[in-house]
């Protein structure tokens, strides 16, 4: 038959001929991978496990919920009519109603239809019942029933090839429960079940009653052609002395005593070896304390298994419980995996995973000793498919996390770099040792990285709830950490690389918490600097006012003036620039800007002042004075007193001329100075 591609639907039709009963839950509206008509399709739920029940040979399958009743799957012409044939069902209609006891002698009919292999699935079973912590008459026979038809499948069940001889060893199996007071297999796994009904006789030891063991022992014989049938019931019935006593025919010799492993007495290596994985504490015991050895050497006197035991302590330099899992893989290599007496299926392994990532430490650190033992390629070792493709499952997900991991370091060490760079004091160790963003700390330990590599392999609900949440806090810590952006969107995210991003998630956390300590020292600083900036301008515009106020009209000094305004530009730069935005900032900001024009003014005068006195200077320089003594003079001796009088008041008048037109723009600048000095005294609050 096709193998399913999921892996609950392999397990399930690999588990059918010892389970009679499944509990499926999780995302079970989802569409599931599963082989139809040789092709690969994604189907619905009912439909996949339809296709994989056909596969193992089952004819009918019928789907009942509490809303609609019972119906036929798939809701086609031939299956209702096979249904309506087999269990007196009316489905003209395409379903029909039930009551709980009636679906209770539904599944009793079902379990005992010998003419086609036929299921029951119950949708919407959570609402079978009004109040699960107090259950009706009829839904506690209904759940009773459903127990007891779950624990007596036949040995040949594993075939999926039964006839009436599987209803005997159901009897056996009854009568068997009722005698000791619990079914024999009651709290065992599946996989120790199948191994046990393929390679022992049950044991009746808890039978007290000789002749009632006998009938016991006659039913639940493994080779249904020599299981006890209605003759021998006859007779047994009849209290024919005369009828032999059922005995299991044992493939190979025995022990010459049988060894006792707690209350189970094993006749071969084989059934030690189960027993051992049964009883794994007992089994480490006699390793440690050689009784084993002891035993192998001088009761049954087996030289192979000695020198087997021998070599597992002396030369292989393994543990106490490798050495247990080797001697029991040399006899039954077939045996289901199992390990310290826990079943390392694919089932218990994702168990264990799920309480580890709920932080069950003692879950945790079975999966790490698992890993470290290589349990599962000792298993791989020995032939066992499964375990072989849960390793390399398990392993493809490590080395896919450790590409995932080393693209995400090397984003944080570019970060980190570049904030060394421009924000950070440079670290001599770092400088001669190398950054410590590549330091083991960050790696995620294995008891945190391997039930989650478990998960993103296997559980693919775990992988979207893990993205929703890291989708949730790098957003937030996108905020103060922009670099984080750079990991890419989680929604989009393999999940490897989610598996990644959540391990550097405490580092991006603390990248995060230093980047609002330095936006915070930021703040205080600009702050601080605010405050200073404030005062600067506030004594540059006083000390602007008063020296505008106090230049004399006679030898204005210009200079100091400019000197002065050319800092405060300086200083209104620097606020111009600053990158503060609290209110009171934004309102000092506000305040200086609002006198700039009155500034500029104050500059724009104290440059034309400047040109002025600039100008002045030549017309009123000595040389011109020593001039016009001369031209006086010459005037004096060549025209004589009278010419020379009028010349000299000429020469007074035109001199008084210049003066009024050099002069008075200066002294008009040197006003207006003042004008402005004034205005900035008072916007300034200065006298």
């Amino acid at each position: 038959m096709s193998e399913p591609f999921v892996r609950w639907l392999a397990d399930l039709a690999r588990t059918l001929p010892i389970r009679s009963q499944f509990v499926i839950s999780g995302n079970i509206r989802d569409t599931f991978l599963v082989p139809v008509s040789g092709q690969a399709a994604l189907v619905p739920l009912q439909r996949s496990l339809w296709e994989t029940l056909r596969a193992s040979g089952f004819g009918c399958m019928l789907v009942y919920d509490p809303a609609d009743g019972i119906r036929a799957y798939p809701d086609e012409p031939e299956p209702r009519q096979l249904a309506e044939r087999l269990f007196g069902l009316k489905l003209a209609g395409g379903a029909q109603m039930l009551s709980l006891e009636s679906l209770t002698s539904l599944m009793r009919k079902l379990t005992a239809e010998r003419q086609e292999r036929c299921a029951l699935v119950m949708d919407f079973a959570s609402r079978l019942t009004r109040q699960p912590s107090q259950l009706a008459e009829d839904e506690h026979r209904f759940f009773v029933v459903a127990e007891k038809l779950s624990l007596h499948a036949a040995p040949e069940a594993i075939s999926g090839v039964i006839d009436a001889k599987a209803d005997y060893w159901a009897l056996g199996m009854m009568l068997l429960e009722m005698a000791t007071g619990a079914h024999p297999f009651r709290g065992l796994s599946d996989a120790v079940i199948m191994h046990h009904l393929t390679t022992r006789a049950m044991d009746l030891s808890g039978v007290a009653d000789a002749r009632l063991r006998k009938l016991i022992g006659g039913l639940l014989l493994r080779d249904p052609k020599r299981r006890w049938d209605a003759r021998e019931i006859n007779r047994w019935l009849a209290g024919d002395e005369d009828l032999p006593a059922a005995a299991e025919q044992e493939a190979e010799p025995g022990f010459v005593q049988p060894y006792a492993v707690l209350d189970e007495r094993c006749a071969t290596p084989e059934q030690l070896a189960v027993a051992f994985a049964r009883h794994w504490q007992a089994g480490v015991a006699d390793l440690t304390n050689d009784q084993l050895l002891r035993w192998f050497t001088e009761v049954q006197k087996d030289q192979n298994t000695v020198r087997l035991l021998l070599q597992l302590r002396y030369d292989s330099g393994l543990g106490v419980d490798e050495q247990l899992l080797r001697f029991i893989l040399h006899f039954v290599p077939g045996i289901p995996p199992i390990w310290q007496g826990r079943s390392i299926e694919l089932p218990a392994l994702l168990t264990q995973a799920s309480q580890a990532l709920r932080g069950d430490q003692a879950a945790a650190q079975w999966l790490c000793q698992l890993d470290e033992r290589r349990v599962l390629a000792t298993y791989a070792a020995a032939g066992n498919a499964q375990a072989r493709e849960l390793m390399e499952r398990w392993n493809a997900a490590a080395a896919s996390f450790e590409d995932a991991w080393n693209h995400c370091l090397t984003l944080l060490q570019k970060h980190q770099t570049q904030a060394s760079d421009s924000e950070q004091v440079a670290n001599f160790d770092d400088l001669m040792y190398g950054s410590k963003a590549g330091a083991p700390s960050l790696y995620p330990p294995p008891a945190m990285l391997l039930p989650r590599l478990l998960a993103m392999a296997y559980d693919a609900a775990w992988v979207e709830r893990l993205r929703g949440r890291l989708a949730r806090e790098l957003a937030v810590l996108a905020v103060q950490s922009p670099w984080t952006a750079e990991l890419g969107d989680p929604r989009n995210m393999v999940p490897a690389r989610l598996l990644a991003c959540e391990a550097l998630l405490p580092e991006a956390r603390e990248t995060a918490e230093q980047q609002v300590r330095r936006d915070e020292l930021r703040r205080q600083q600009q702050a601080q600097e605010g405050v200073e900036l404030q005062a600067a301008v506030r004594d540059s515009l006083t000390q602007i006012g008063r020296h505008a106020r106090q230049m004399t009209f006679l030898f204005p000094d210009a200079d100091s003036l400019r000197h002065m305004l050319d800092e405060h530009a300086g200083l209104m730069a620097r606020i111009r620039a600053h990158g503060a935005t609290d209110d009171a900032w934004l309102a000092m900001r506000r305040q200086a800007l609002s006198r700039e024009p009155t500034v500029l003014r104050l500059c724009d005068q104290c440059h034309r002042l400047s040109e002025r006195a600039t100008a002045s200077g030549g017309w009123f320089s000595g040389d011109m004075v020593i001039l016009g003594f001369l031209a006086l003079f010459v005037f004096a001796v060549v025209f004589g007193r009278y010419a020379a009088r009028l010349i000299v008041a000429a020469v007074m008048i035109v001199a008084a001329a210049i003066t009024a037109w050099r002069v008075l723009p200066v002294l008009h600048a040197v006003q207006n100075i003042h004008r402005l000095g004034q205005s900035l005294s008072r916007r300034s609050g200065n006298p």
